[in-house]
């Protein structure tokens, strides 16, 4: 604060109140002499009076106009502190915004980007719209959206591979079931092109053979239009009395279980059940003229055909009943009268034929003497199943 000299006092005390600001130096006492100040780093503006001064009223006059100025620059500078304030301000927060964008990992590919996100007074808080496409939020947002789960697709996949496991196993049951065609068909040649003792020894050797063989022909029995064996149980059941029956080459012994009130010696070249005897049917431990009706279904298999009757007359009763039931292709080369003449020789006497059922010839013999007259070869047409 400072003082200018005047002559009633008054301008001095307006200036003086005019000029009051807080950044203003000391005030300097009015001397004579009148030293000039020495200039200081400070905000605030020494105004020197005039010294050629030609009337108090032009010296009150200048002295408004100088107060007046001072005061111009006075509130000149404040505003200027206000703004460099401001200003640091403003750069901070923008500096403390880029900092915070940064560690977001968002960034812009120029300085114009930065100030229209920035843009404004007042900032507004970026949306996951407002975020560039490089942001993390949009790659986190796009690596989480998963495709629409296909039903239809995921169907066709679990049905084709449903599909192919069935064709698989469907493959395999094809190739068992031919393989044990294969087999079934091999046994039943060899059946027919060798002496009953030689199968024999061959099923003991392999029990399993005689299992594969029995499972194919039960196979093919399921085909046949009648059952020779049920016409045969069915007549054996009309007999009077009680008969002792001899069943050679009986199987699964169906007929000693139909006729389980009867006696019934069940014979094959291997046993598949308890009541069944495994031997070479030439050879039976039955004793001689001990049996009823002796019985050969299908079972005239092998290049000895004449040594099984041979058996049967001796383990026959005289009288007693021969029966025998065959696949009618057999026939081919042995007509079925040159069969009967043949057995006739052995000792037996046609009773009765029946030709009349499709696929077999079914007949009957009486056993009339014990046939040690010398009996001629009697063969059969092998029967062979064809490969399908």
């Amino acid at each position: 604060m400072f003082s200018i000299p005047s002559w009633d006092g008054e301008a001095t005390e307006d200036v003086v109140r005019l000029t009051k600001d807080p950044m203003a130096t000391p005030p300097v006492t009015a001397k004579k002499k009148r030293k000039k100040p020495k200039k200081k780093k400070s905000d605030s503006v020494f105004i020197e009076p005039q010294k050629d001064q030609d009337s108090p009223e032009k010296s009150q006059a200048f002295a408004y106009k100088e107060a007046k100025q001072s005061l111009k620059k006075s509130k000149s500078l404040s505003s200027l502190k206000s703004l460099v304030k401001t200003s640091t301000s403003s750069l901070e927060s923008v500096a403390e915004s880029a900092t915070h964008l940064l560690k977001r990992g968002i960034k812009f590919a120029s300085l114009d980007d930065f100030a229209n996100y920035m843009g404004g007074s007042k900032r507004k808080r970026s949306t996951d719209e407002d975020l560039p496409e490089s942001s993390p939020k949009s790659k986190k947002a796009k690596t989480l959206d998963p495709a629409p789960f296909d039903r239809e697709k995921l169907k066709v996949i679990l049905d084709g591979e449903s599909a192919t496991k069935k064709e698989n196993a469907s493959g395999l049951s094809g190739a068992k079931s031919k393989l044990k065609s294969s087999r079934f068909r091999y046994l039943n040649e060899l059946l027919y092109t060798q002496t009953g003792s030689k199968s024999f020894k061959m099923f003991k050797e392999d029990p399993h053979a005689f299992r594969d063989y029995h499972d194919g022909y039960m196979e093919q029995a399921r085909k046949w239009p009648v059952d020779p064996l049920k016409i045969i149980i069915t007549a054996i059941l009309k007999m009077s009395g009680n008969p002792v029956i001899a069943d050679f080459g009986c199987g699964e012994a169906r007929l000693a279980k139909a006729l389980s009130t009867f006696v019934v010696h069940s014979f094959d070249l291997v046993a598949t059940d308890p009541c069944v005897t495994a031997c070479d049917m030439a050879h039976t431990p039955l004793g001689s003229n001990s049996v009823d009706i002796a019985v050969f279904c299908l079972s005239l298999m092998g290049t000895n055909l004449k040594d099984y009757l041979k058996e049967a007359n001796r383990v026959l009763k005289t009288e007693a009943t021969l029966k025998i039931a065959e696949v009618e292709s057999r026939f081919t080369d042995t007509p079925v009268d040159k069969f009967v003449h043949l057995v006739e020789k052995a000792g037996f006497s046609l009773k009765w034929k029946d030709t009349s059922q499709k696929y077999f010839v079914l007949m009957d013999f009486k056993k009339v003497d014990s046939g040690k007259k010398k009996m001629p070869e009697l063969s059969l047409k092998p029967c062979f199943y064809k490969k399908r």
